[in-house]
């Protein structure tokens, strides 16, 4: 989970770069930051290998278990293509657009920013299920 979350935060970075770099083209760029939707993309995710699985047993399997529990709960990802369409046709003009539920979309990125690491990390661990090692 933590390349895909790295994927994420890279492609944010560097939209946010892009967007200074060009400032002075015109060129608009939009950070589309998506919560759970109920698209294929999970199921077809590819789980570890045995060896590395067990490294990090339980933790893994609790939280794949949380992920199902939240895709079972997904939006219809046609709220991210009505949003998309919004932002082409210049509806929408903020620079960072976050689709989602209300907790994914507004909650958790304002607890984000307001709320000191520690507690964020509890917290995600709290959502997870995710126990420290003894």
């Amino acid at each position: 989970m933590s390349p895909y979350s790295l994927r994420k935060a890279a492609l944010s970075a560097m939209t946010e770069g892009l967007s200074m770099e060009l400032i002075h083209t015109g060129v608009r760029l939009v950070d589309v930051r998506p919560g759970d939707f109920a698209t294929r993309f999970h199921a077809s995710t590819r789980r570890v290998g045995e060896a590395l699985s067990a490294a990090y047993a339980p933790n893994l399997e609790i939280a794949w278990n949380a992920i199902e529990r939240n895709m079972n709960q997904a939006l219809d990802p046609q709220r991210v293509a009505d949003t998309l369409v919004r932002i082409v046709e210049g509806d929408i003009r903020r620079p960072i657009i976050r689709v989602g539920s209300l907790f994914q979309a507004r909650i958790a990125p304002l607890l984000d920013r307001l709320v000191m690491r520690p507690w964020v990390q509890w917290g995600l661990r709290a959502y997870y299920g995710l126990k420290n090692r003894p």
